[in-house]
């Protein structure tokens, strides 16, 4: 292509003047070939209605030109008079070739050779902005706020996809305003935009005809007007996604539903208009819905969802919550004809309080082929629930039975040797569960996360089983949620973080042995509405996070420990342990001997330990002082600085020299726990351990 078409020297100058300035904003880095259009689609690229695949939108713009005899008249060119092999090429021509280009960056360089190409390739560089940055957001700001009588193109109708979920805190309602316009817009995008209003969303919606998908998801003040002009200019739409609309009428959802009658992702949650009228007219006016989000609309009985059931025939996804009027009775026929429901891939009842065994064996007999279940906070099902779940084999992928605390151990295992397929189960707040569940999670080959909030009684060797079993360098397991589980320890979690290369996220709010300062200096910041109770217990680990935190744990375990760095830690506990106290209450020691003798022999062991052992000389008046305050009722902060300070003396090894030569040689022999101390110490440690300290916890 060194040989470029004959082009005059204004057209030229106008577009290299434009390309820094114009082309240029939406440069973006080479990312490789891009997928055949006839290869498998990713979930992201499932989200609109139909695909989103760039390839296949890129080639149909391409294809639409290439059909366009005009270009070249409209251009003013007179290809008759150029010598000029390449310049002949027909349009369908130069349109496979552009298609090869992978990158904005290229398609810029061509778009600026001369007038005729960028004709053709103009739309494929605006038809998707790629606003990920505020760089990117501020110039295109810049360039749409240039009066298109100062522009080689009108930008705003070659956009057709316009995202701005991935800077929502930058929109505002001035720079939406600048798209009012874009008339051929297909697709938007307006994920947690909070800081616009309706009545300029409304704008911009005005005069899309073509628009097929509209997200408003994090949009606040959702009202009629939205629905309404989506009813008036966009028949064409496929995919609504608008939760939140707290104040949108019954009337507006109905124009809509009669306007758009090829609808197919409908959204709805929180729409407390919304009845069995509505979801009736829904179903009547648009026959080919695959995915209905209901949640949250409590006016919605069993009659509508049965009507749903029987006369949706391609239905996929289904989801409806806080309802306690939905019951099993949506899926029986009062006729006695059978309902089909194999097309049907994800559920979602969460919340419905009277959704029950009956109606779970019932739905699973219907949709066999079932992908996703989520029965969260669906109280009254048990292990019947789950086996039946159970029969859908390879075909569940993710289950969240979250707050089902009647299912036990019998029937969780029942779906996990089952479903062998499972890459994502939330078992939280099923206090029943014990380490035998753990077991048989520990042997699914694809899991991805696993959620066992609150699950009490979940212990070490359940947390080491999923470390140990089937954990390899190619482990899938991505995320896991352990808060509150109070019975974990730091050991288990180091070989868990050792096994799964891939864990970017790990949550331990409330395990008191990872609320150390070393620990949490990991962690993610806590969020802004929590109190400060909930901020000194959170612990939630993720993405570099827990790069750290595994770094952390294997030097701890791995490395020698060095006895300056433990003495220096041992006197930072005792110093932030007494700090600022003179004195405790004795009550507790003067009329309870034992309680007496247990000071003493902690204080002697604290002496040996810390003063003789490290050759410190902390005064015995402040170890009594620290030993009180470890007695009495400790403040929450200093429960961590007490686990730590039992940890290093627990796991001392006899012999100072024993350990220095180990530590020369690089190798570090683990002490059994609490053979450094006497008897009588050792029944101290324990009784502390397992009464006062996590009394306070």
């Amino acid at each position: 292509m060194s040989e470029q078409p004959n082009t005059n020297s204004s057209s030229l100058g106008s577009m290299s003047s434009l390309g820094s300035n114009v082309l240029g904003i939406l440069t973006q880095k080479p990312s490789g070939r891009m997928a055949p259009l006839d290869g498998p689609l990713s979930d992201e690229e499932m989200n609109d209605p139909d695909t989103d695949n760039e390839q296949h939108a890129r080639k149909l713009i391409l294809r639409s030109k290439a059909r366009t005899g005009s270009i070249s008249s409209e251009s003013g060119y007179n290809f008759s008079t150029i010598n000029n092999p390449i310049a002949v090429l027909p349009p369908e021509i130069l349109c496979v070739i552009f298609s090869y280009l992978n990158s904005k960056s290229d398609l810029i360089s061509v778009a600026l050779t001369c007038q005729y190409w960028a004709n053709l390739i103009i739309e494929l560089i605006w038809f998707r902005p790629g606003i990920s940055s505020r760089t990117i957001f501020d110039k295109l700001g810049k360039v749409m706020n240039i009066p298109k009588t100062q522009t080689a193109w009108d930008y705003r109708m070659y956009i057709k996809r316009l995202n701005l979920s991935l800077v929502p805190h930058l929109v505002t309602n001035e720079y939406l305003d600048l798209f009012v316009g874009a008339n051929n817009l297909e697709r938007i995008t307006l994920v947690n935009c909070s800081n616009i209003s309706h009545d300029h969303i409304s704008s911009i919606i005005k005069g899309c005809h073509r628009l097929q998908s509209i997200d408003l998801t994090g949009v606040k003040g959702i009202q009629d007007d939205i629905y309404h002009e989506l009813a008036n200019n966009c028949k064409r739409l496929q995919g609504l996604y608008a939760p939140g609309s707290f104040q949108v009428s019954k009337e507006a959802v109905m124009s809509l539903i009669h306007s758009c009658p090829l609808l197919k992702r409908v959204k709805l949650s929180d729409c407390n208009n919304v009845d069995d009228e509505v979801v009736n007219e829904l179903v009547s006016r648009c026959p080919n819905l695959v995915e209905i989000d209901l949640h949250g609309c409590e006016k919605v009985t069993n009659e509508s969802l049965h009507n749903l059931f029987s006369t949706l025939e391609f239905l996929k996804e289904f989801k409806i919550s806080k309802n306690s009027n939905i019951t099993y009775e949506c899926f029986e026929s009062k006729t006695g004809a059978q309902l089909c429901l194999d097309k049907l891939r994800i559920l979602d009842f969460t919340q419905c309080s009277n959704i029950t065994d009956r109606a779970v064996e019932k739905v699973i007999k219907l949709a066999p082929k079932l992908r996703n279940v989520v029965l969260s906070k669906c109280t009254a099902i048990t292990d019947a629930s789950l086996r039946a779940i159970a029969t859908l084999g390879k075909n569940l992928h993710y289950v969240h039975l979250g707050h089902c605390s009647n299912i036990t151990d019998f029937g969780a295992k029942d779906l996990i040797k089952s479903c062998y397929r499972l890459q994502y189960i939330d078992l939280a707040c099923c206090t029943q569960l014990t380490n035998e569940t753990v077991y048989e999670l520990s042997q699914l080959p694809r899991l991805r996360r696993i959620g066992l909030v609150k699950c009490a009684q979940i212990t070490d060797e359940g947390i080491l089983a999923l470390a140990t079993n089937a954990r390899n360098s190619d482990d899938t397991l991505e995320r896991v949620h352990l808060s509150y589980c109070m019975n974990l320890t730091i050991y288990p979690i180091y070989r868990l973080l050792k096994a799964c290369p891939k864990l970017t996220h790990i949550s331990l709010t409330g395990v008191s042995q990872f609320l150390r300062p070393d620990i949490t200096q990991f962690c993610r910041e806590p969020p802004q509405e929590f109190n400060l109770h909930q901020k000194s217990i959170f612990c939630v680990f993720s993405g570099e996070g827990v790069a750290q935190l595994r770094n952390h744990l294997l030097q701890l375990f791995e490395t020698p420990q060095d006895p300056e760095r433990e003495a220096a830690e041992l006197l930072e506990i005792i110093a932030a342990v007494i700090e600022g106290v003179d004195d405790v209450n004795d009550t507790l020691f003067s009329q309870d001997p034992i309680q007496r003798e247990r000071l003493r022999v902690f204080v002697d062991t604290l002496d040996r330990f810390i003063n003789e052992f490290h050759g410190l000389n902390v005064p015995r008046a402040h170890l009594e002082l620290f030993g009180r305050c470890v007695f009495t009722r400790l403040p929450a902060e200093h429960v961590p600085r007490i686990q730590r300070f039992f940890q290093l003396l627990q796991n001392h090894p006899h012999q100072p020299q024993r350990l220095r030569q180990n530590a020369n040689i690089g190798t570090r022999v683990r002490p059994e726990p609490r053979q450094a101390f006497r008897p009588a110490e050792t029944e101290l440690f324990q009784n502390m351990d397992d009464d006062e300290v996590m009394e306070d916890l």
